[in-house]
């Protein structure tokens, strides 16, 4: 079941050791290249220092209360994982970027996110219009299979091909307007001339 991201956004990190509080979810930690959340940046008066990390392995469950973990000892600090490094250096944010599709059309802004809280993978992009857009369709969400590719300044999905975009439909075409007098049917095409 995919839970929007902004769910998660300043929620509490729970102990269940001493079934307290221990921290504070500020943001997520994103590996762009695969759309998985590695881990969320922590703040708290507990914490030993700013760095300090909650790697998502380590979440025992996404409940009411918040992010649930065994124990404080689940924390970690940013310089001791040398697999983030890498990542940390990047800090990618997801909220806000730009999205345009590969004809270089711009579609919006990223505002908010689905995950599946079971593997913490971004499943779905929610995507807000251009003002003058947004009068014309409402918000986009779009599907993690249809991005084509990621960096720092924008998104790029696969657009709509010529045929999606000129399909009928299916709505409009069986549409019966209430107000109107039902027209005659149609007389049958299969009547043959008589001799």
């Amino acid at each position: 079941m995919l839970m929007l991201s902004s769910k998660l956004k300043d929620v509490s990190v729970m102990s269940l050791q001493t079934g307290a509080k221990i921290a504070q979810v500020t943001r997520p930690v994103i590996d762009p290249a695969t759309l998985d959340i590695l881990a969320y940046r922590l703040s708290g008066k507990s914490l030993d220092s700013e760095g300090s990390l909650l790697l998502t392995r380590d979440i025992r469950e996404v409940g009411n209360l918040g992010l649930i973990i065994d124990s404080v000892d689940e924390l970690v600090q940013s310089e001791d994982i040398i697999k983030l490094q890498d990542i940390l250096k990047l800090d990618f944010k997801l909220i806000d970027i730009a999205v345009i599709d590969d004809n270089k059309t711009k579609l919006g802004r990223v505002y908010d996110f689905s995950i599946d809280p079971m593997d913490f993978k971004i499943h779905q992009i929610n995507v807000k219009r251009p003002l003058i857009k947004s009068f014309q369709n409402s918000d986009l969400i779009i599907n993690r299979t249809q991005i084509v590719e990621i960096n720092n300044d924008h998104i790029v999905v696969r657009s709509a091909t010529l045929n999606e975009k000129a399909k009928p439909s299916a709505v409009s075409e069986n549409f019966v307007n209430p107000f109107r007098k039902p027209s005659a049917p149609p007389a049958s095409s299969n009547m043959t001339e008589n001799n």
